[in-house]
């Protein structure tokens, strides 16, 4: 992956959520990342080690870096799998260390929209060429949303490489609370008894909350007590406050 912890983001969170699980399950997990100013070159997070490759000078020398600096450790690490996040550097990666050591490829991509992976990487210098490269030597690739798998299709990505597995959410940790607690919640935030919905995520425009809050209108409607609660910040945020209507309220991460 491009950048990994204390760099965060959705995709670094479900990485570790998943790694750490893995690793529980008695699978071994190495996470290959970028090595950002004033990040160590090794460490272990939650128990997984992390390795930080050097990236130095513009775009182009960064990931030709990356990736030169990842083949003899993977030579070394000798994995299973290769799971690359993102259509870029990490999956040209993994596609060369596939044809340097016959190691399956995984590629998972992250975000849909003109900031989405596919419509990136067309725009980028032989990003055609690059993509026919990852379509003859991607094992399988995972879109985590419908919209994500619909691009892959016009990509020329065959439904029969692709594995949907959507973003999973910790339902232990994420448990509603119930009966007196949810009460005495409530009344500590002063929130009423009426119905809550909430949004929690970056508020970018592939996540569609301009939708939701033009929505909610008709939600009050039904439900005049209805509130909605938007957690989260984002290069949208100005205008969904200035968009949002009687009932909706934002809030920090």
């Amino acid at each position: 992956i491009q950048r990994y912890h204390p760099l965060i983001g959705g995709a670094e969170r479900q990485i570790r959520a998943v790694a750490e699980h893995l690793q529980s399950r008695g699978v071994q997990v190495s996470i290959l990342t970028r090595r950002y100013a004033g990040l160590s070159a090794f460490e272990t997070i939650g128990g997984v080690p992390v390795y930080r490759l050097p990236i130095p000078g513009p775009k182009v020398t960064a990931s030709l870096s990356f990736t030169l600096a990842a083949l003899p450790l993977l030579a070394r690490l000798r994995p299973h799998v290769l799971h690359a996040h993102e259509v870029f550097s990490p999956a040209t990666t993994a596609v060369a260390a596939k044809r340097m050591l016959g190691t399956p490829v995984v590629v998972t991509a992250h975000r849909s929209g003109p900031l989405g992976d596919f419509h990136r990487l067309q725009q980028k210098f032989m990003g055609g060429a690059r993509l026919a490269a990852f379509r003859r030597a991607v094992d399988a690739f995972i879109p985590i949303s419908q919209e994500i798998a619909d691009e892959m299709d016009a990509a020329g990505i065959s439904a029969s490489q692709r594995c949907p597995i959507p973003n999973g959410v910790d339902a232990v940790h994420f448990a509603p609370l119930a009966g007196e607690a949810a009460l005495a919640l409530r009344q500590r935030l002063g929130l009423t008894g009426d119905p809550i919905a909430i949004f929690t995520g970056r508020l970018a425009a592939e996540k569609r909350v301009d939708q939701l809050i033009s929505a909610w209108p008709a939600v009050r409607s039904a439900l005049p007590g209805a509130l909605l609660l938007i957690l989260g910040t984002g290069e949208l945020e100005a205008s969904l406050k200035a968009a949002a209507g009687p009932g909706v309220h934002f809030a920090g991460p």
